[in-house]
């Protein structure tokens, strides 16, 4: 589920045929599976079953599907690979961290199982070795750049696998994993006033009330034919009349910053970073925030059906209503600016505010410029951005009496933004130019 989030957020095919699951299943699961169930045991299914099986499938799946998308995308976005490399390069990549958790789960290995480790490994080589096989499962032998670059993200992720699952494993107390996911059931409005402050209640509820109403009120609009949509044209003409080569360039830079080969990168490292210091209920919060947001801009930009100022792009793509970019930039720098900020006090937290915010609006402001979405689009997508954030942010701050913020989660994001967004402006940035020259 994870990965099929990933891929729709980035608009990418599936990273897998039903034969590189087959294949990849068979020998991480099933036949596993049955070599397992043949050892001696006299063991009882004892109390706490379920927890213990949620605290190691949960943790070993989420990073198994963060490492296939990051292959996949990886290869797709800048090595310059096919589908077809892509997606042989996501499945050695789930193979090896599926072989990895196999191996934790078998611990203690004996020699039964060690072997039979083995016999699954060489099975899955032998495929990639005879190349009648390796057309059968439509797989390809990687470059080498790219096969270095995908095992040294794969070691990453099964040392964090590793170190995730043992700290889950050793902590007895979890028995009920979800539990706490909206914070103590004890909680009283007392409680909740003392953590979250009476002012920033107020404001959360402002940001959240008005920015429902104000995107109620543009999406009302624009279904209507109201007058916003004769004010969109007007705004659209007016920019394009200002336009010229250097901010050209400029404003593209700055709506590339929008973009999934940027964005996407973000998430799934600021993902990685909450489940290695074992946040699961800030990673759950950060993850739905960005995924529902995500499903909720494709499913009305379907139903509104509204077609963009220019016609650069292609399905549901096409749609206008409401802005991805503008959405999906709200959403994530500004979920992702409240848990740095929770690590500062006083200036340094205006700091980041204004940063993001100022961020947030170059990229608004870029999608109008280059004319590629209506001025209520980005209205719109900011609006429903706002309220989204507040409601998320003051869901996990009520519940967020024995965190322990870290500053190593804003270095982190800088770190990913700036390589991100610096490795995709320099190679895109040519090709996007043309897309958005003016017509």
């Amino acid at each position: 589920m994870l990965l099929a989030i990933a891929v729709g957020i980035a608009d990418l095919p599936f990273p897998f045929l039903p034969r590189h699951l087959t294949l990849v299943g068979a020998l991480t699961i099933g036949i596993p599976a049955f070599l397992l169930s043949m050892e001696p045991g006299g063991e009882r299914v004892t109390g706490g079953f379920v927890a213990r099986v949620l605290r190691f499938a949960g943790p070993a799946g989420g990073i198994a599907a963060l490492l296939t998308f990051a292959t996949y995308f990886t290869v797709l976005q800048y090595q310059y690979g096919n589908l077809e490399n892509a997606r042989s390069m996501a499945a050695i990549a789930l193979f090896c961290i599926a072989t990895w958790a196999l191996c934790l789960l078998s611990r203690p290995l004996d020699w039964f199982r060690t072997v039979s480790i083995a016999v699954m490994v060489g099975g899955f080589c032998t495929v990639l070795a005879v190349p009648s096989l390796r057309a059968f499962f439509a797989l390809s032998l990687p470059p080498t750049v790219t096969l270095v670059i995908a095992m040294a993200m794969t070691l990453a992720a099964a040392l964090a696998q590793t170190r995730l699952v043992d700290k889950l494993a050793n902590n007895t107390s979890a028995e009920r994993p979800w539990h706490g996911l909206l914070g103590d059931r004890s909680l009283t409005w007392q409680l909740v006033i003392q953590r979250i402050g009476i002012v920033n209640l107020l404001v959360a509820s402002v940001l959240i009330i008005g920015g429902v109403w104000l995107f109620l009120g543009v999406l009302e609009d624009v279904v209507s034919g109201d007058p916003l949509v004769a004010a969109d044209i007007t705004i659209h003409a007016t920019l394009q009349q200002l336009r010229f080569p250097q901010l050209d360039s400029m404003m593209v830079i700055a709506s590339e910053l929008g973009d999934a080969a940027v964005t996407v990168p973000l998430i799934f490292v600021t993902l990685g970073w909450f489940m290695w210091r074992g946040e699961l209920r800030s990673a759950i919060y950060w993850i739905a925030a960005v995924a529902l947001a995500e499903v909720f801009v494709e499913m009305l930009k379907f139903v509104v059906h509204r077609p963009r100022p220019t016609l650069i792009y292609e399905g549901i793509q096409g749609f206008s209503f409401p802005s991805n970019h503008a959405t999906l930039s709200v959403v994530t720098y500004g979920f992702l600016a409240f848990f740095v900020a929770r690590a500062f006090h006083g200036a340094k937290r205006q700091w980041i505010a204004v940063a993001t915010s100022l961020l947030i609006a170059l990229i608004a402001f870029s999608r109008l410029y280059l004319g590629v979405h209506w001025f209520s689009d980005v209205l719109a997508g900011v609006s429903f951005g706002v309220a989204w954030i507040a409601m998320a942010a003051l869901l996990h701050h009520v519940g967020d009496g024995k965190s322990s913020p870290s500053s190593s989660l804003g270095v982190v994001a800088i770190l990913t933004f700036l390589l991100s967004a610096g490795v995709h402006i320099f190679m895109q940035h040519g090709a996007d130019l043309i897309r958005y020259a003016p017509r």
